[in-house]
């Protein structure tokens, strides 16, 4: 695939765009409540648009199609971003935040 486009109105954690920048594939999403903007950074790995303006997302789409440096670029950003998603990084941020409740609770 050349590019994943993913039209969602609400997401919570779209685990779909992990997994396309994993594989490489750059990524164009709605910018909609808390997901995507937390993994795609908007011209760095991928591209976010306002939510519903389909002529905004339509011309990024597009645009991310017909730019072969753009999605080499947009994939050699994401390989590296998608790993503080790995489970290392995740497991130690979930231990850091009971160690400091930990620590308020005593």
């Amino acid at each position: 695939a050349s590019a994943f486009a993913m039209t969602s109105k609400t997401e919570c954690f779209p685990m779909v765009l992990l997994e396309a920048q994993a594989s490489g594939v750059p990524v164009v999403s709605y910018a909609c409540p808390h997901g995507p903007e937390h993994i795609v950074e908007n011209d760095r790995n991928g591209f976010l648009s306002e939510p519903e303006n389909k002529q905004q997302f339509a011309k990024k789409l597009s645009k991310l199609m017909h730019d072969d440096q753009l999605r080499a670029k947009f994939a050699r950003n994401s390989a590296s971003d998608v790993a503080r998603f790995d489970r290392e990084p995740v497991m130690r941020k979930w231990n850091e935040l009971f160690q400091s409740l930990q620590k308020t609770n005593q």
